[in-house]
Order: C-alpha cells, then sequence, then structure tokens
C-alpha cells in the first residue's frame, strides 16, 4: 500500500483521484499537510470517513461479537462520536501510560537486542525479511496494552501452533486481504469470494484469542480490590473493563488492528540499516 501511494504522488501530486473500479467508490488522496489542515477544517461535527469497507462489513456480520458498536476503526458520524466520548478519559490523558511504561519498556529492550542478533556482522543491515520482526514487536507492544499480557511474539522459534505465532500470521493475512479487497478489482460486495471467507476466517480466530485474554483480564480485576484509589495505576483494558465489556472488548480489538496496522506501512528501504 505505501509503496502505491508513494508511485501515485510522485506521477501526480499533491491531489490524485482514484476513479471508481469494480464496485470501488472514488476516492482522493492528499500528499501535503496543508490541504490535510484545510480539508479537516470543513468536514463537519461529526465526519464521514472512508475506512475499511470490508472490515466494516465484518464487523456488522458479527453482532454476537460487535453488538451495535463497531468502534473507532469503522465507526461512522454520531456512532463514531459517541463511542469515542466514552474511551477518550481512558485513552488520551497523558497519565493513562503509567500502567504501562515499564512493560513496553522492557518489550523495546528485547527488541533492541534482537535486533543486534539479527544485523549481518559485515554490512550491519538487517535482513530482508526484517518486516516479519516488526510485526511481531507491533504485535507483542499493542497486546501489552489492549490485552494487558504478554504473548511471547519476540521469542526464538516459536512453534507453528503456538498462540503467538497464530496471531502473527493472522496479522499478516488480514493486511493482505484488506488490500486485495479494499484497494484491489474484487467482487466480494456482489458474492462471498474466496478471499472474503479467508478474510472471515482470519478475523474469527484473532478476535477469538483476543476475547480469551480479556475474559481473563476481566476475571483478574474482579479478584482485584474495588478500592478506586488506585484506578489511575490500572492498565487501560481494566479501566475500560469498569466501564463496561462491550466497549472494552471493542476497543481493545481496534487497538490491536491499528497497532500493527502502522508498522505495516513504513517502508522496507527505510528499516533494513
Amino acid at each position: 500500500m505505501a509503496m502505491t501511494l508513494r508511485m501515485l504522488h510522485n506521477r501526480y501530486g499533491d491531489i490524485v483521484k482514484l476513479d471508481s473500479v469494480m464496485n470501488h467508490r472514488a476516492c482522493i488522496f492528499l500528499f501535503s499537510s496543508e490541504l490535510c489542515e484545510k480539508m479537516y477544517r470543513v468536514e463537519g461535527v461529526w465526519p464521514m470517513r472512508i475506512g475499511m469497507e470490508s472490515l466494516h462489513y465484518y464487523r456488522i456480520n458479527r453482532e454476537q461479537i460487535y453488538d451495535k458498536q463497531y468502534g473507532l476503526a469503522t465507526s461512522q458520524g454520531k456512532v463514531w462520536h459517541d463511542f469515542r466520548s466514552k474511551v477518550n478519559p481512558h485513552m488520551m490523558q497523558p497519565r493513562a501510560i503509567k500502567a504501562h511504561v515499564t512493560q513496553i519498556g522492557d518489550i523495546s529492550n528485547e527488541f533492541v537486542e534482537k535486533m543486534r542478533a539479527l544485523r549481518d556482522p559485515t554490512t550491519l543491515e538487517l535482513p530482508n525479511n526484517f518486516r516479519n520482526e516488526l510485526y511481531k514487536w507491533a504485535l507483542e507492544s499493542i497486546c501489552s496494552i489492549a490485552l494487558d499480557c504478554r504473548l511471547g511474539c519476540l521469542k526464538s522459534n516459536l512453534a507453528a501452533d503456538s498462540e503467538s505465532q497464530i496471531m502473527i500470521n493472522c496479522v499478516h493475512d488480514i493486511f493482505d486481504l484488506a488490500y486485495r479487497l479494499d484497494l484491489l478489482p474484487s467482487l466480494w460486495k456482489i458474492y462471498n469470494t474466496r478471499n472474503l471467507k479467508k478474510f472471515f476466517r482470519v478475523l474469527d480466530t484473532l478476535n477469538g484469542i483476543a476475547s480469551k485474554h480479556i475474559e481473563q483480564a476481566k476475571a483478574k480485576l474482579h479478584e482485584t480490590t474495588s478500592d478506586d484509589t488506585n484506578l489511575h495505576d490500572r492498565s487501560i483494558l481494566e479501566k475500560l473493563l469498569r466501564l463496561d465489556k462491550q466497549t472494552a472488548r471493542v476497543m481493545a480489538l481496534d487497538m490491536l488492528t491499528a497497532g500493527v496496522d502502522t508498522v505495516s506501512e513504513i517502508p522496507t528501504s527505510d528499516i533494513r540499516r
């Protein structure tokens, strides 16, 4: 995706329009911060954003998971605003990171040591498949926040049937399939294509593992004191669970999606040295 956008920018400039093709709506890409500022100033109170249509389609077809709360990733308008208003006090305050600083620091140190081991001793370059290691770091980091646990993604020689490896595989498949469904010509809006069916299976697997850890965090919360004096020291997931379980579940799944998606956009040429 990043390479495609870079090519469009280089060829056509700061404003690029892609016409509707094969059931995809027309869209405009802005490659200028000034143009983005102007756009945001005129979008209104409740903006309607182009999101991952395939992901939204999955969510509206999994009511047993989302129960009409589709999260920040795919909701629009007032529904998006209402959900964001619920989670903002627990997500956007600087003190919210306090409970996660030590754990994120440990993960970062572990990843730095892994990078040292992976570098070529002569050229000091990282291997061509280093993006896979970045996925592991991103997934381990975001799971420590979204699911309040360590998965062990950075361990060497992960078993193929391990929970960590399964989640890593799911992350790879999700973004590859979303690219094929949302950007490449596809008939998934007309009938259930093979890629759409696989997309549903992969998301079901990822959400199943995530839901298990959310239930464990809920049980752990019930075992602790109900005293609110140490509320600020609790994890983000614990704070959201105290709000309500459904909001916590949907926000955790949103964090998993967004936390790894940002890493997927980093060009390989920018990360090997």
